[in-house]
């Protein structure tokens, strides 16, 4: 719960009015974290790629145009976007663990390099520009913890998270762990949309952690290189 109240809190649409995950909880997660938090959107997109749309059920074309423009366009930009924001979040916290301070324009100027020298597996750019990456950090800040514990996932557990339980359980506690992270260094404002606490039920008790690898050698020599004048 936030400092401010429980009246300003919002949550992952996970859980409905019993407690209980609902029926497809992994997609509209997703749908959530592709639309930046905008809950229209993202409800109309979670709708429209469950099982139970009537439309692709009927095998209306509509449907499947839709569908087409969502898998094609907004879910992979916002993939791309999302997994930008996720990494920047994760330098955010290394830049707390070994120098004391977030120096959000740092680890936005660190992945911002990184970017500009990879490409993706169908050898597309990469998000890269620095000014886009400040100004797409701030929209998608609101669901930045799904997105660095998504990153954090291995390749494998991304491949099953929308069909195993303990795949997803392990996203839950990474994306809940970052939540905590958030609150307790508060880097930046937020209004988060959490994970509910009926949905972590089964693991209370535990410690919530999230443990980065030291900076690497060329994650230093990027940041050395950092300049004043990259910030804008």
């Amino acid at each position: 719960m936030s400092e401010s109240g429980a009246a300003e809190d919002r949550f992952c649409p996970i859980c409905d009015e019993q407690g209980e995950q609902i029926a497809f909880p992994t997609l509209a997660t997703w749908c959530l974290m592709n639309y930046a938090g905008d809950e229209e959107s993202a409800k109309s997109a979670t709708v429209l790629l469950s099982f139970e749309n009537y439309e692709i059920q009927a095998e209306r074309q509509v449907g499947y145009s839709r569908v087409a423009r969502l898998v094609n366009k907004d879910v992979v930009r916002g993939l791309m976007i999302g997994r930008m924001v996720g990494n920047i979040l994760v330098q955010v916290q290394q830049n707390i663990a070994f120098r004391g301070q977030p120096e959000i324009n740092k680890a936005i100027f660190s992945v911002s390099e990184w970017a500009s020298t990879t490409k993706t597996f169908a050898g597309k750019d990469l998000p890269s520009d620095a000014s886009r990456l400040r100004k797409e950090f701030k929209r998608y800040r609101d669901v930045s913890h799904l997105w660095a514990a998504f990153e954090l996932l291995t390749d494998e557990v991304r491949e099953r998270l929308f069909e195993g339980r303990e795949e997803w359980d392990l996203f839950l506690l990474l994306a809940y762990a970052y939540e905590r992270f958030i609150d307790d260094e508060r880097p930046f404002e937020w209004r988060p949309w959490r994970i509910p606490p009926s949905a972590l039920d089964d693991f209370k008790g535990m410690q919530f952690n999230v443990n980065v690898p030291p900076e690497n050698d060329w994650v230093r020599k990027k940041l050395s290189e950092y300049r004043s004048d990259h910030i804008r």
